[in-house]
């Protein structure tokens, strides 16, 4: 049996801490290894590998998890047509790839490295498979080592680059990151359960089905990387690549955090979806409300922190005073991702619901008001109206999904805990100005996210009664 979900999610907080932690040591490193305008061009190629890995998608990690807690289990050979789906669907999206980058005259001298990174994004998107299989069977842990010892390998590759290889400095840190996910990706084959059900099976007829089902998720996926990405994309077309590399490094940041709605999410989608087709309404109100309530209360920190402490960051990561540009971004950026942290629980409890195509026309309507206020304002703002954009993108997505969930979810949000959360936040955060800024920044956030967890002990935010369902929940 299973780890409850609260247990889970505790778990894969601190262990994502220390991927996020690892990670942005490879940041650092990175960036004392190549020039920002060479971060720039690395963050454009990872963007457009990224939107052709979320073709290959195509719904079928959300498909698997949702089967997984609907039907309280899954076929091994429907799990092995799914992976054998996706295998060919990154094929396709590797020569897909390919044609661009051979077409395109400014991305040709770019081949290699995209080559190098999609092959890691190949990886990733085999280990996300995955996920669903550690999430449902409530053994996350297992996955998080995979995470750790693969971005491990990540810093220990970039460290040699910096203090050893100095030739083809771009190249290394591609190959680095493929590596961390390829070692991750085989870690996570040996901790799966249910190894023999991710071996690939070929059925034509298997496969009809399965996109009958996950197409409308896919096309939501992909719409929503569209309006995620398209602003680097469009960013470097009318603005230089040094303001790309201060937007992407900005952006990096914020996807750090962007793991605890995604992994919360991921594991109540078949807790919801397994309670709703046990027609227990409120069971499924709880879940939801409690789920809500956990992404709040991380939201209100990872945001006070980001705005309070851009600069400090910024330059603790990047090794420079005078990326001013992206503190500020950054900032405007955190609040695009307080929204996100609401919005995606929204998302997966509408996919939960079987609301797909709602969520497809909604993406489709998103993207083209993102794609829009890009092309208009970026010209003459550049990257800050890339950040606003998002902002308020996500800010209508996330009310929309809101309101098409509380007309079949009823859920409810502690708006008492919620202020006091915030109060907490504030109080946590001034202090954490207070120290002396000789000390590590590190330090100072630690200080700042004990005292935070501390005040919402003491205000009862988190405790058995407010967490009672997420604690007792357990695998599907």
């Amino acid at each position: 049996m299973g780890q409850s979900i609260f247990f889970n999610v505790l778990v894969a907080t601190g262990s994502r801490a220390i991927v996020i932690l690892l990670g942005l040591w490879a940041t650092v490193i990175t960036l004392r290894i190549i020039s920002v305008e060479s971060f720039g061009i690395y963050s454009l190629v990872l963007t457009i590998g990224t939107f052709l890995q979320l073709f290959a998608d195509f719904g079928l990690y959300l498909t698997a998890s949702r089967a997984l807690g609907a039907a309280q289990n899954i076929s091994t050979s429907g799990m092995r047509h799914i992976v054998s789906l996706r295998i060919l669907l990154l094929f396709i999206a590797f020569f897909i790839g390919l044609l661009i980058f051979l077409i395109v005259p400014s991305l040709q001298d770019l081949l290699i490295i995209f080559l190098l990174l999609f092959l890691g994004l190949v990886f990733q998107s085999m280990s996300q498979l995955m996920m669903g299989v550690f999430q449902a069977y409530g053994c996350i842990w297992k996955a998080t080592i995979g995470d750790i010892v693969g971005r491990s390998t990540q810093v220990a590759v970039l460290w040699y680059v910096l203090h050893v290889q100095k030739e083809g400095a771009l190249l290394w840190v591609a190959a680095a990151f493929t590596l961390s996910l390829c070692v991750a990706y085989i870690t996570h084959i040996v901790l799966v359960p249910h190894r023999r059900s991710l071996f690939p099976q070929i059925s034509i007829s298997a496969w009809r089905q399965i996109i009958k089902t996950s197409w409308p998720i896919g096309v939501m996926l992909v719409l929503n990387v569209v309006y995620f990405r398209s602003d680097i994309i469009i960013l470097s077309f009318f603005r230089s690549t040094e303001e790309v590399g201060w937007y992407g490094l900005a952006y990096k940041i914020i996807e750090n955090g962007l793991f605890f709605p995604a992994m919360l999410g991921g594991l109540l989608l078949p807790h919801v979806s397994s309670s709703l087709a046990k027609q227990t309404a409120q069971r499924t109100q709880q879940i939801v409300s409690q789920g809500l309530s956990m992404s709040l209360y991380g939201a209100i920190i990872i945001t006070t922190i980001l705005i309070v402490f851009a600069s400090p960051i910024v330059v603790f990561i990047a090794g420079q005073n005078d990326l001013f540009v992206s503190i500020y971004l950054l900032r405007v950026l955190s609040l695009a991702l307080a929204i996100m942290f609401m919005g995606n629980i929204f998302g997966f409890a509408l996919i939960a619901l079987s609301r797909q195509r709602v969520l497809v026309a909604l993406y489709g309507i998103l993207v083209l008001f993102n794609i829009g206020a890009n092309i208009v304002f970026i010209p003459k703002y550049g990257a800050f109206a890339a950040a606003w954009a998002t902002v308020a993108t996500e800010g209508i997505a996330m009310c929309t999904a809101a309101f098409l969930v509380h007309r079949s979810i009823r859920y409810r949000l502690p708006i008492l805990n919620i202020f006091l959360a915030g109060l907490g936040a504030l109080v946590a955060a001034y202090i954490g100005t207070i120290f002396p800024t000789s000390l590590h920044i590190g330090f100072r956030l630690a200080v700042v996210g004990v005292l935070y967890a501390g005040i919402g002990f003491t205000f009862g935010l988190w405790n058995k009664a407010t967490l009672s369902i997420l604690r007792t929940t357990s695998s599907i």
